[in-house]
């Protein structure tokens, strides 16, 4: 079983950042030709877990 979902956060600073702004569209676009699934997560609240991951942190802390 693979994994067909991608799930990104909705983009708020779009008309600022353009560059980021096109990996974003690039990113849905390359889900939707693989046949993905692509739902965009949007809360009133911000949702920043940044401060929660060092920068030296690796995948195997959520994956044991």
């Amino acid at each position: 079983m693979r994994p067909n979902v991608v799930v990104l956060g909705f983009k708020n600073d779009w008309l600022i950042k353009a560059d980021a702004t096109i990996d974003y569209f690039n990113i849905i676009h390359d889900a939707l030709h693989l046949k993905y699934g692509v739902g965009i997560f949007r809360l009133q609240t911000e949702l920043d877990f940044s401060d929660f991951f060092e920068p030296g942190m690796t995948n195997s802390f959520f994956f044991k």
